[in-house]
């Protein structure tokens, strides 16, 4: 009998298989650089890692997964699915 750890690689392969990732473009950076500036003028800043991972949905006009939807929603337009 294969112990539980004998599958862990086909699973992830599996898992990362399933994932498109996207590209980080001039529509991102341009998106990036709104969201930076909005948040700044309100004076409620967000940490660039935060963000950054937000504008790709954004500027694509995707819905964003997250546990943190309180964090994201804070990101005027962004679409956010709460998963908790």
């Amino acid at each position: 009998m294969q112990s539980a750890h004998a599958n862990l690689p086909r699973c992830c392969n599996a898992l990362l298989g399933s994932i498109t990732t996207l590209p980080f473009d001039e529509a991102d950076a341009r998106a990036a650089a709104g969201v930076r500036a909005a948040l700044q003028k309100k004076g409620k800043p967000m940490a660039y890692a935060t963000y950054s991972s937000q504008v790709c949905g954004l500027a694509r006009g995707l819905v964003v997964v997250t546990t943190n939807a309180t964090e994201f929603r804070r990101v005027s337009g962004l679409q956010v699915e709460n998963w908790r």
